[in-house]
Formats: C-alpha cells, structure tokens, sequence
C-alpha cells in the first residue's frame, strides 16, 4: 500500500525476501501485471516500476497482493527490504525529480507461521487472492507427476471452465482469468490420481 500517491509521478523497486520465507506470486491491484517483474521469484526478488497515468491518482492505494510460503515463524517487518537488483531504488515527484523510497510497517506486527507440512498427499490450496477482481492462482499439491483437471463451476452447479494437463510432483500453480465471469460464488474442484478436492471462491465485481 501506498499513500499520498497524488505527490508522486512514479517509482521504481525491487523487493527482497529473506530466506525464512518463499515468494510464489504478486497479484495485480493499483499495479497491473506488466508493472510487476516476477521473473525471479525464485531468488526471492519482485522488481516494480510504475508511472502514473495522466490522470492523476490520489489518498492510498493497494499496489500489489503478495503470496507467500513462511519457512518458520517471523515478523514480516524482518522479511523484507528495499534492493538495487537491478533497479534504482528511487521515487519521482511531480517535477520528475528523484526521492528518496522505504518501506514502512504501519500496522502492529505480524507474525507469519510457518506453512504447515502436508502429509504427502494431493493437497488443493485456497485460491489467492479470494475475493478477486481480475485474476486468481490455484495452488494444488501432487505427491507425483501426473495429470490433473481442474473445473470450475457456478453457484448453480454449471461447468464454466475446466483445465486438463500434466504436472510435476511437488507444488503447482494455476492462474484463473476471472474477466469474463460474473460476480458470485463459484466451487472449484481438481481431480489427480483418482481423487478429488473440493474448494469454493468469489469473484467480485
């Protein structure tokens, strides 16, 4: 989140994660996805750059939802940092001129737990973000390889989508475009090696 976004014209960032946690996505808000450099995930760095439309934006936005697996118990304001990898950490007024940019925890503190270790077997996660605007991921756990079918239905129990393809073992990602469907409640199930799991989600307007 940022505040008093009118001040600025734009800035530029690369967030760092420490090793106690796992990024596994950023979800657009303020910021579109072409705005959000997920590339290296991996290492655990998120890169932004975002200008402002001529249309200017004012108060505090959300800029970003960020999904996260915790390796052990930590406050998030010890998670992160600011990281010139490779971008210039720097904001811009309104004059283009360069400002200086931190990261502030503004809320009492947050304690992340530790994900909890499956038992070895086919897990489906709760979509995130839930509820969503725009795009949702799906996250699933396979104890092996092999072909999964994820199908997403309406509150009247009519099939919308379905998703069928192979995946490694391990853990898997499934993003969900939600543009064309209406708002309300819709059940999502996945079937893998004969079994099947059963979550629902809302998609708002």
């Amino acid at each position: 989140r940022t505040i008093d976004l009118q001040r600025l014209s734009g800035f530029q960032f690369t967030l760092s994660a420490n090793s106690d946690v796992q990024l596994l996505s950023a979800q657009p808000a303020l910021l579109g996805a072409e705005h959000l450099g997920q590339s290296r995930l991996d290492r655990n760095l998120l890169s932004i750059s975002w200008n402002q439309a001529a249309e200017q934006l004012s108060g505090d936005a959300v800029l970003f939802y960020l999904e996260l697996m915790a390796n052990r118990s930590a406050m998030v304001s010890d998670l992160f940092r600011l990281v010139e990898l490779p971008t210039q950490v720097e904001a811009y007024d309104l004059d283009r001129e360069a400002m200086s940019l931190h990261l502030h925890f503004v809320t009492e503190p947050i304690l992340v737990h530790q994900a909890e270790t499956l038992g070895g077997g086919f897990e489906l996660l709760q979509n995130f973000p839930n509820p969503f605007t725009t795009n949702t991921t799906i996250r699933f756990y396979l104890p092996r390889a092999g072909e999964a079918q994820l199908e997403l239905r309406d509150a009247a129990g009519r099939v919308v989508r379905t998703i069928n393809q192979s995946y490694p073992a391990g853990y898997n990602l499934i993003q969900v475009e939600g543009r064309d469907l209406t708002a309300g409640l819709y059940y999502y199930s996945l079937t893998a090696n004969g079994e099947i799991r059963n979550r629902a989600m809302v998609k708002m307007r």
